[in-house]
């Protein structure tokens, strides 16, 4: 098995010929004479050994199941980034990580290094920049080894998957190339168009003083050269702003047009070349065919049929994402609430017809003006907790790859305001039986401190809770709710003290790259808070919109005007916000559990309440689990009383996920056609842990007491475990080891078995045991659990799934010092 190659004017290019065409390119350019940075290439038989040896391809298949075609951007990035986190959790083979470091040496010394991707689809029609990943300046071999890990996870990127049936990606034979190559500090880089995508005629050279890094991601400001095709006339020379004269050798471009040439010769095909200067010497970073997407993003790219070339449009660097905040703060959120209050000035009831029929136009405009704004600048700043994400997961390497979450909540929601003034006026309410007798008649108080209390609600946050436009309530629709609700029943936001994790974060980085972490994590705390207030500022300008329709029907109806109401308006009232299916349909599965993700860690029991329509929300009862197609901020008014939730729509960026984490709710996302597996009244058991919903039957016999002397719950049903294989963690005579602790695996605790002689990372099949990975529930046998626990690394446990014969071997306080749960109610 042939694991790297040298670059080198004698290389044989047969040895080359499953590698994708960057590496081949490369090759080739050297052989002609052309200059490239000295380069090591990483064969995809490394992949492969890699995917192999470590038994991560059934978790890898597990992951990519989903049908992708029905996914939410959410859902895309959330595969991916488990994706990633296997990945780079997984230590590579010791023979395979000593040897690709030992040629790494061998060829490069101690200097630094780009690691780059090289797959054989990454220069396809469907390929684009940024496609797969690369890192530069790659320091240690510790950050070789991981930056080839996160090199080979990108093979399933998010942008990869989003075009994974054109690439003919599979997760049994597809594979990724690395390649490993000298950084080139150039006093001159940029980047070259053989031919300029604007202008067949013309080809164009980007330029600047510096390192190609900063060309490339647009860090610096670059000259503009336009040369003459076929000539080499020079026909533009734009300098940067505030720049007087060119800094490049007077030579330098027509040099550089000339080798872009030969290099277009070469491959017979426009190229876009990454360039660089050297002690006087142009060296090309890499040749690759000029290729563009079937469709081009847009603005509103998200409404097309294929909306893959929208979604690739979302991934944002840093500097990008700092731009994009000044101009929400600035510009967007201010205009989208001016938008709103200019609204308010006026009267619909006093319009004439004609002004009326101008009025409603005119919202109509501007709801689709913000909504667009909503797709093209808002929904992109999420981007800025992934980019968080993934830089919490490199520098800790948590057994949870949602970890970082934890660190972004109680940023002060819109929502959660709204939900404590909620709180206050129920308290208002149960503690004056005059005020509850009035509101049982429908009779609201003209003034006094609850009179002011409501205006002020309504004024604040009426459009919040179902006030206006997709549904009719008024302030009934909340009275009604809180009416019998005991105000100290409704969830107060959970604040989780951030010190420690933060300091553990920082700790991560050394001093000269913490400044940079701390911008980051305060980025990301502003996309987190605005990923649910985006759609309460545009909920507030459709539901004005949504008024003015209802003006119109309602005159039209009775006759008061006659103007013509387009179609196209009709259906957008009494439907709710963009994007919001309803299901009308009830359930009639009657399967014990349904699968999905773990989105918010907790257990909880209670009755369901299934929503079908907006007007059901004003049903729901305190205590009951929350089950709906898709959690909106304008429906969450009614999370402080749920017990859990329970969301079709999968992701931890979807709403749902991020306020049950912030009242510390339970929930599971992702489950298939929730709406219609489960019935109103049904009781269920909501998992946050393991990400599952089960039906509680509380006449099915227990298999077993649990150590808190209640039902013994299910351990793991994916990947299923128990002595038995039930997924619970009930034990005979014939289980010798005492399997029936339930616990969550975590690094340490793998790697601490494994060194005692019980590797539960290998998969064996003939036992039907898949292989762990961190974050497994399984069964573990008592008495291991106590040397971990012992040696220090002993991992979390649900003790509702520890069956009670544990206690026999471990004590209840050693076990509830690591407990993940809680006694259930």
């Amino acid at each position: 098995m042939q694991l790297f190659s040298p670059f080198s004017a004698s290389t044989p290019k047969a040895s080359l010929l499953s590698a994708g065409s960057k590496a081949q390119n490369l090759l080739a350019l050297l052989q002609h004479g052309i200059a490239i940075p000295k380069t090591l290439y990483i064969h995809e038989s490394a992949y492969a050994a890699f995917v192999s040896e470590t038994h991560i391809l059934p978790r890898l298949k597990e992951f990519l199941s989903a049908d992708l075609s029905a996914l939410r951007w959410e859902e895309i990035w959330d595969i991916a980034l488990r994706v990633r986190h296997l990945f780079s959790s997984t230590p590579l083979p010791d023979w395979l990580e000593s040897t690709l470091l030992g040629e790494i040496e061998h060829q490069f010394g101690t200097g630094e290094l780009a690691i780059r991707s090289c797959s054989s689809m990454e220069d396809s029609v469907y390929s684009h920049a940024g496609l797969h990943d690369s890192f530069l300046h790659s320091q240690s071999p510790a950050e070789h080894i991981q930056h080839i890990r996160l090199v080979w996870a990108s093979l399933w990127s998010d942008r990869s998957l989003l075009y994974r049936r054109e690439m003919q990606l599979q997760p049994e034979s597809s594979s990724m190339g690395v390649l490993v190559q000298e950084m080139q500090p150039g006093q001159y880089s940029g980047i070259m168009f053989t031919v300029d995508p604007t202008n067949g005629d013309q080809s164009v050279i980007e330029a600047h003083r510096g390192s190609a890094e900063d060309a490339v991601s647009d860090a610096a400001e670059t000259e503009r050269l336009l040369f003459e095709r076929g000539t080499g006339k020079l026909l533009v020379h734009r300098l940067p702003q505030h720049s007087n004269a060119s800094t490049l050798p007077e030579e330098l471009p027509l040099r550089l047009f000339r080798l872009g040439e030969k290099a277009e010769q070469l491959f017979t095909s426009p190229q876009d070349i990454e360039w660089t200067v050297l002690d006087g010497i142009p060296v090309l970073l890499q040749s690759r065919p000029i290729t563009t997407l079937q469709a081009s993003p847009n603005a509103t790219g998200w409404r097309d049929e294929d909306k893959r070339p929208w979604y690739m449009s979302l991934t944002r660097s840093y500097d990008n994402l700092k731009a994009l905040e000044h101009k929400i703060d600035t510009e967007i959120l201010p205009g989208m609430d001016a938008a709103k209050r200019d609204m308010d000035t006026i009267s619909l009831s006093a319009l004439s017809c004609e002004e009326l029929e101008k009025e409603l136009m005119r919202r109509r405009s501007l709801f689709e003006h913000w909504r667009t704004q909503y797709w093209k600048e808002l929904i992109p700043f999420a981007h800025a907790i992934r980019l968080f994400g993934m830089l919490y997961n490199d520098a800790l390497a948590p057994d949870d790859p949602f970890a970082f979450t934890s660190l972004l909540s109680g940023s002060g929601m819109l929502a959660i305001k709204r939900n404590t003034a909620l709180r206050e006026l129920a308290a208002m309410i149960e503690a004056d039986p005059t005020l509850q007798e009035a509101l049982t008649h429908r009779q609201l108080p003209e003034s006094g401190p609850f009179a002011e209390a409501l205006h002020t609600f309504m004024q604040d946050f009426g459009d919040l809770a179902c006030n206006s436009g997709w549904c009719e309530e008024g302030p009934w629709g909340i009275l009604k709710l809180l009416q019998g609700t005991h105000a100290e029943h409704i969830l107060s936001q959970k604040h989780t003290p951030h010190h420690e994790l933060e300091d553990a974060f920082f700790a991560a980085f050394p001093e000269n790259k913490r400044e940079t972490a701390q911008e980051i994590l305060a980025l990301a705390r502003k996309s987190y808070q605005l990923r649910d207030d985006d759609n309460v500022y545009l909920g507030k300008i459709q539901s004005r919109y949504d008024a003015a329709v209802a003006e119109a029907e309602m005159r039209l109806a009775d006759g008061r005007c006659s103007f013509d109401l387009p179609e196209k308006i009709r259906p957008t009232r009494k439907s709710t916000p963009e994007g919001m299916p309803w299901s009308s349909e009830g359930g009639d599965s009657t399967e014990p559990q349904a699968a999905g993700w773990a989105a918010a860690p907790g257990l909880a029991h209670g009755k369901a309440r299934v929503i079908h329509s907006p007007q059901e929300l004003f049903d729901f009862q305190e205590g009951e689990i929350l089950v709906c197609d898709a959690l909106d901020p304008n429906m969450t008014f009614v999370v402080p009383l749920a017990k859990g939730i329970v969301e079709r729509r999968g992701g931890m960026l979807v709403h749902g996920a991020i306020i049950a984490r912030e009242y510390g709710i339970p929930c599971v996302t992702g489950v298939h056609d929730a709406t219609k597996q489960f019935r109103t009244g049904e009781e269920l058991l909501v998992d946050g842990y393991r990400g599952a919903v089960l039906r509680h039957d509380s006449s099915t016999p227990a298999p077993g007491t649990n150590v808190l002397g209640g039902k013994l719950l299910l351990c793991s049903a994916r990947p299923a475990t128990g002595f038995m294989r039930t997924g619970f963690c009930a034990t005979s005579e014939a289980d010798r080891g005492t399997h029936v602790i339930c616990a969550r695996m975590t690094n340490a605790f793998l790697a601490f078995t494994r060194e005692q002689g019980n590797d539960l990372t290998t998969p064996a099949p003939e036992h039907a045991f898949p292989g762990l990975q961190p974050g497994d529930f399984w069964c573990l046998c008592a008495g291991r659990w106590k040397e971990a626990l012992e040696a220090g690394v002993a991992p979390p446990v649900l003790l509702a799934a520890c069956e009670q014969s544990a206690l026999s071997i471990v004590s209840l306080s050693d076990l509830t010092a690591h407990a993940l749960d809680t006694p259930l109610e």
